[in-house]
């Protein structure tokens, strides 16, 4: 599995629809959020969201 925080900073440094899907699948997979985050206008500000 992908390192979350490595992941993190590669979507901030690297802003690809490959890496959209990679952080939000690791993220998903890793935390299970009860309510589905919506990544269309700010993916990186919800991935903060979802690693508080």
């Amino acid at each position: 599995m992908i390192c979350l925080a490595t992941c993190l900073a590669i979507c901030l440094a690297n802003y690809r629809a490959t890496c959209r899907a990679t952080c939000r699948s690791s993220i998903l997979a890793a935390y299970r959020p009860k309510r589905q985050v919506v990544y269309r206008s700010s993916p990186p500000a919800d991935i903060l969201l979802a690693l508080q």
